[in-house]
């Protein structure tokens, strides 16, 4: 079985979409267009990273119990991912759609849906972490000699 790259993988879009949306709200505080520039392109990369993040999670899903409370875990830690990914998408399709003057109106509603989506984001990193940290799934097996 090929080695499990969600935990290698899982790191760049928290981080790329967390950078996402600080950037997005101080370049609206401060009014600099290079920050919205920089959201930008952390948002292009961080939603890339993303789907690269669920499609290794569902491959890793095979290697976690089927039953019980961390089946649950992993359902939960899976649904919030599946959320936490079609929001970043929807964002990063309004800005790639509608920039420009729509943007311009309707700019805190867009920064509203970007922190709403890193909540979430926050949230499925909550349950990934408790599916290493409290409940084991992933951690490699050590041999008893």
């Amino acid at each position: 079985m090929p080695p499990n790259l969600h935990p290698l993988v899982v790191h760049f879009p928290i981080a790329l979409l967390t950078l996402a949306a600080l950037c997005e709200i101080i370049a609206r505080l401060s009014g600099r267009e290079s920050l919205r520039t920089t959201a930008y392109w952390n948002l292009v990369f961080g939603v890339l990273f993303a789907v690269v993040a669920v499609a290794t999670g569902l491959f890793a899903e095979n290697r976690a119990p089927k039953t019980g409370v961390v089946h649950e875990a992993v359902e939960s830690h899976e649904s919030s991912a599946f959320i936490t990914l079609t929001l970043f998408a929807i964002i990063f399709l309004w800005r790639v759609i509608r920039e420009g003057e729509f943007y311009k109106k309707f700019s805190i509603i867009f920064l509203c849906a970007m922190i709403v989506a890193w909540f979430s984001l926050v949230v499925t990193s909550y349950y990934g972490g408790e599916l290493v940290y409290k409940h084991s799934v992933g951690a490699a097996e050590q041999k008893v000699e």
